[in-house]
């Protein structure tokens, strides 16, 4: 399983990506990344805590590139202490066509709770790789998950380097490091942040 932080910052895109330069990353790839969440709750989905929302639910992804397209359905299992996701799990499985997907799931009884339409901009600094965010209705994010050098730590001491590492860019940022952008979306809380 791999540890993740994601945080909500304070700043534009554009400001984010400018303090990163500033700390030497450079430019690595663009995308464009459609998800449609799933599930077969029905209407019952919007009772449901967040953890046991996505344990019922999958997901299916198109992502838009420089010079590629993929297209897949993908099962996200999360591992969980104290509310903050230390790591996940994905099992993901190539398709051609997503929309056509979306239909047959839609036409089976699959419920979609929610779309996230997410711009993504890769930035490296040796083997550290940071995802700006820019979620469409909810604001800029930053995604960082565990690199080789931290490998052999523990998932907490993972999560605590990832967030000190993140302080040490000087980018404002809300304070909560195990950010759920689909959920914030799916419940529209939003909370005045974009």
């Amino acid at each position: 399983m791999k540890t993740e932080i994601t945080v909500l910052t304070k700043l534009t895109t554009a400001e984010v990506i400018e303090k990163l330069k500033e700390c030497n990353f450079e430019y690595d790839s663009y995308y464009v990344m459609e998800d449609v969440y799933y599930s077969s709750k029905g209407e019952s989905v919007h009772s449901l805590s967040y953890p046991e929302l996505i344990a019922s639910s999958f997901l299916t992804r198109k992502v838009s590139g420089e010079n590629e397209v993929s297209e897949q359905i993908i099962y996200k299992n999360k591992n969980y202490a104290d509310g903050v996701v230390l790591g996940e799990t994905k099992v993901r499985v190539n398709v051609e066509n997503v929309e056509n997907l979306n239909k047959v799931l839609t036409l089976s009884g699959f419920t979609p709770w929610c779309k996230m339409v997410t711009n993504m901009t890769y930035l490296k600094k040796g083997n550290v790789t940071i995802i700006v965010q820019e979620v469409e209705g909810l604001g800029t994010y930053l995604e960082l998950e565990e690199y080789e050098d931290i490998k052999l730590l523990t998932s907490e001491e993972k999560f605590n380097h990832l967030v000190e590492l993140v302080k040490s860019f000087n980018i404002d940022t809300y304070d909560n490091y195990s950010e759920k952008k689909v959920y914030s979306l799916f419940k529209g809380e939003t909370n005045g942040r974009i």
